[in-house]
């Protein structure tokens, strides 16, 4: 059904990416997610949409924000370099990348104090629910890590009054971090994660190979590394993600340009933690 040329659709949004975390209980017992997994649900995408295109994407409106959610936010340099990372890891598949508001300057889950703080009526259908059953603090934790509100309240626009959004009462609390994670404080840092995503989605844009290129998984077996070659017409380009919070060695040497990467310093044959290098090979 799906193919450019003969098939109904000639692009699918996939949504199995959504569901990684879902406990026995669904989406409000949530589980860790596995890079294992992962790959698996990748490598689905890009083998399914060979003959048509796919959309790319870790967030959207129902769901939590993507760098809590699959990143790190420790602390704030994780939160950034995590944020960073998650971009280059989807970004350059072959698909089109879609980027959910806030995402480009690493919004993160909000600290929603009680109940009464939650709008998203399917969370609170799930609370009233968990109440009768006895599981209400287990749905809970699960609505503060995966609910979908996290993904509605305000943008966070400068450090000004929630957040520069209203100067009215908002419909839904504004995250506190706001007066540090916000698109003014970040369009004058050149470290930002704004800024990278600027200059990731500059790369993209400017390769034909990144757009259209044949997608090649690497080291589909190993335990941190996400990695992946795209190639087309004899030029070919190898990003490499450390999606995990240790240092790791490459299992082989990789030469290369190295187009973007969120660490300044990097070490030869070795990723520190939520690293991330575009490299063109040469």
């Amino acid at each position: 059904m799906l193919d450019e040329e003969t098939g109904i659709f000639d692009m699918i949004f996939p949504f199995d990416l959504m569901e990684i975390d879902d406990g026995p209980n669904g989406k409000y017992d949530p589980v860790p997610w596995t890079l294992a997994k992962f790959k698996q649900i990748v490598n689905r995408w890009q083998t399914a949409t060979e003959h048509g295109w796919g959309s790319l994407f870790w967030s959207n409106h129902d769901q939590a924000r993507a760098v809590s959610r699959f990143g790190c936010t420790d602390t704030e340099e994780l939160r950034v370099r995590s944020a960073k990372m998650l971009a280059v890891a989807m970004h350059l598949l072959r698909g089109t990348p879609f980027v959910y508001q806030g995402e480009e300057i690493g919004m993160t889950n909000t600290p929603f104090p009680d109940e009464s703080a939650i709008r998203d009526i399917e969370g609170i259908n799930a609370l009233n629910e968990a109440r009768i059953s006895g599981r209400f603090d287990q749905v809970w934790k699960g609505i503060l890590h995966k609910g979908r509100d996290h993904a509605r309240t305000p943008m966070h626009w400068n450090a000004s009054e929630n957040a520069g959004f209203t100067t009215g009462e908002p419909w839904i609390m504004v995250n506190p971090n706001y007066v540090s994670i916000n698109a003014a404080a970040e369009e004058n840092d050149s470290d930002s994660v704004l800024n990278f995503y600027r200059a990731l989605i500059a790369i993209r844009n400017s390769s034909r190979t990144l757009q259209y290129g044949a997608y090649c998984p690497l080291w589909t077996e190993h335990a941190q590394l996400f990695a992946y070659e795209r190639e087309l017409n004899g030029e070919s380009f190898t990003i490499v993600c450390n999606m995990s919070g240790e240092r790791v060695s490459l299992p082989e040497e990789l030469s290369g340009q190295i187009l973007l990467s969120n660490y300044e310093n990097k070490e030869d044959g070795v990723f520190a933690p939520y690293e991330a290098r575009v490299i063109r090979r040469l």
